[in-house]
């Protein structure tokens, strides 16, 4: 994902890229939200923090999609 330099300057450019599911619902990459944060923190430990802090609930508040050999 390539995020502009000025993102703040056009609000049609989205900051991080939303899709919505097969229910309708908006859902956005850890992976992807983690790097456009610029987080100094590996991402394993990132999400896992982030997880127990606002207490997400696996198929409720989050999937987990395994990406092997760079795909789906």
């Amino acid at each position: 994902m390539q995020i502009s330099e000025n993102f703040g300057e056009n609000p049609n450019v989205p900051l991080i890229r939303v899709e919505q599911n097969e229910q309708g619902v908006q859902i956005v990459s850890a992976r992807e939200l983690h790097h456009f944060l610029a987080s100094k923190q590996q991402f394993a430990d990132w999400i896992k923090n982030r997880i127990e802090q606002y207490s997400f609930i696996e198929g409720q508040d989050f999937t987990i999609h395994k990406i092997m050999n760079g795909k789906n």
